[in-house]
């Protein structure tokens, strides 16, 4: 299955062995291949929300399909440059509305995005394709932690008013020390109340 399913076979291989392996064929995913993805893809969700704080969001299908496919057309941009324009089509903007199930679901793959980001901006700072992942990932705050990128306004809203999704944004943000992503006042004494009495032992600079 995960052979004949080249979506499949990339998002597995990311998330368990975090390495990537693609073709250089421009695919157009199948119903069935894209139904494979999503059951994966529930599984891992069930086994990360065994460890979620407090009452975790429900599987969102819809989110994690699109982020998985968002992730295999970047990667393929990326590796095979003379394809990068057809490549770039298939990186679809996310039509639905963005809600806490949403945000874990598409983080499953999403949280690969920053890597690859700084890889094609290393190797061509003015590809077009930085702009659409750049307002991906301002977007999807919670996957876009390890980036430098400043949030948008409003993008905090969802992650404030959900206990669990803020309490993810929190421990992810106070991982990675990221600053850019805590300047926001609410949510910078959110993190500084989570982080007593040991706030200065564990992150003096915020």
């Amino acid at each position: 299955m995960l052979r004949t399913n080249p979506l499949l076979y990339t998002i597995t291989q990311l998330r368990e062995q975090e390495q990537l392996f693609l073709s250089d064929q421009v695919y157009r995913f199948k119903p069935k291949e894209l139904q494979e993805v999503i059951d994966y893809l529930s599984l891992e969700f069930q086994r990360e929300a065994k460890n979620f704080p407090d009452q975790a969001p429900v599987f969102d299908a819809k989110a994690a399909e699109w982020a998985a496919t968002v992730i295999f057309h970047t990667a393929s941009l990326i590796l095979f440059r003379d394809q990068s324009d057809s490549y770039l089509k298939q990186i679809k903007p996310y039509f639905s509305s963005i809600h806490p199930s949403a945000i874990v679901s598409a983080d499953l793959t999403l949280r690969f995005l920053p890597q690859l980001y700084f890889f094609l901006k290393k190797i061509d700072s003015e590809d077009p394709a930085l702009v659409i992942i750049e307002n991906i990932l301002q977007k999807w705050p919670y996957s876009a932690i390890h980036t430098d990128l400043e949030p948008v306004v409003g993008s905090y809203d969802l992650l404030k008013d959900h206990n669990c999704i803020r309490q993810l944004f929190i421990d992810r943000v106070v991982e990675k020390k990221a600053l850019n992503w805590a300047r926001d006042e609410e949510m910078k004494l959110k993190i500084t109340k989570a982080l007593e009495p040991y706030k200065e032992q564990i992150w003096s600079a915020l």
